[in-house]
């Protein structure tokens, strides 16, 4: 008989489902909102980029190498990982959404540069800390093949739920003209992710969680940094990742600039632009889900480089067909995101 409910599965896809729901926003969003309604200085916001793009390469083997390692205290335990670090989290979700001072006329620039890498930098920080927790997690959590073969496809579900809330954030505040309902639906999409959040911290027990008594020496984890940095695994991994990073986040954050400056207004209306937008989120994740079964077929490397030379392909293919073409944009913001 084949299990149609798992709740183990909906537990852990929790996590899925709100990060989901906030990472998208976040990052379809900040930049437009820095450089169109807050008009940050181009000079520091490629500052801020520069400097988030580093962090963003060093701390995710970071994190990963300081959950796997750690023997005692809290930090060793995944779920508490999930659950120390969802508030956190949630606020950080919600830094760049409301001015720290007056940006009318690009004024008090240094300000607004503060605030955009504290956003930047805050959100990725927890960001990598649960989810590489998280991704750790399944493996005791689910402990049969079929248990996290249902994870894997409630995780699948989940993306495609979470990443409708560009759709929903832009059909409502009608494109960001809105602003102060723009500001609403990011508190209660921060609020509904938080819950899903401690759903998973709270109830994603497994036989290895540990006391929450025992404690590890500050000294240790600086000698575990130490280590890290000094492994040539860690620096090439750290090479590799800031250029993938980097691309990533390039592509998601101008994906809302370039379509209004690809597709021309009078052939997409705002209202259109939304609905492009948000059905390009779910189509993408849609795609991930539907590709998936084939990955043990060629391998996850062959995979890889076939979406790398893909990806080279529809850019040429994009850069010669020029403006206007919204089935070709469509196609390559699908296989690129």
């Amino acid at each position: 008989m084949v299990e149609r409910f798992s709740k183990k599965a909906l537990i852990y896809s929790s996590t899925t489902l709100g990060s989901r729901i906030i990472s998208t926003v976040f990052n379809f969003y900040y930049v437009k909102i820095f450089l169109d309604k807050y008009h940050m200085n181009q000079t520091w916001f490629q500052l801020s980029q520069f400097i988030f793009a580093i962090w963003n390469a060093v701390n995710d083997p970071w994190f990963g190498y300081l959950q796997d390692t750690a023997v005692d205290g809290w930090i060793s335990v995944r779920r508490k990982c999930i659950l120390y670090g969802a508030v956190p989290w949630a606020v950080s979700f919600l830094i760049p959404w409301f001015p720290w001072a007056d940006y009318v006329g690009g004024s008090n620039g240094f300000i607004c540069f503060i605030q955009g890498l504290s956003a930047l930098c805050l959100f990725d920080t927890f960001f990598t800390f649960c989810l590489l927790a998280h991704c750790a997690l399944m493996t005791e959590y689910g402990e049969s093949d079929s248990e996290r073969l249902m994870m894997v496809k409630y995780m699948g579900i989940a993306g495609i739920i979470g990443t409708s809330s560009v759709f929903v954030t832009d059909y409502f505040s009608d494109g960001l003209t809105n602003y102060y309902i723009f500001q609403g639906i990011c508190l209660i999409l921060g609020a509904i992710s938080l819950i899903f959040f401690v759903i998973t911290g709270k109830y994603a027990n497994t036989r290895y969680d540990m006391s929450e008594n025992q404690s590890v020496p500050a000294g240790s984890y600086w000698a575990l940094t130490k280590d890290i940095f000094r492994n040539k695994n860690f620096l090439c991994f750290v090479a590799m990742n800031f250029l993938q990073e980097l691309h990533i986040t390039y592509i998601m954050s101008f994906a809302k600039i370039f379509t209004e400056q690809l597709i021309p207004a009078d052939e997409l209306s705002t209202g259109s632009r939304s609905v492009l937008l948000g059905a390009l989120m779910v189509i993408t994740q849609v795609a991930v889900v539907a590709v998936s079964p084939f990955v043990h077929l060629i391998s996850l490397y062959k995979m890889e480089m076939a979406t790398f030379y893909l990806k080279i392909v529809l850019g040429l293919v994009m850069y010669f067909s020029g403006a206007g073409q919204t089935v070709w944009y469509m196609i390559f913001l699908i296989a690129d995101l």
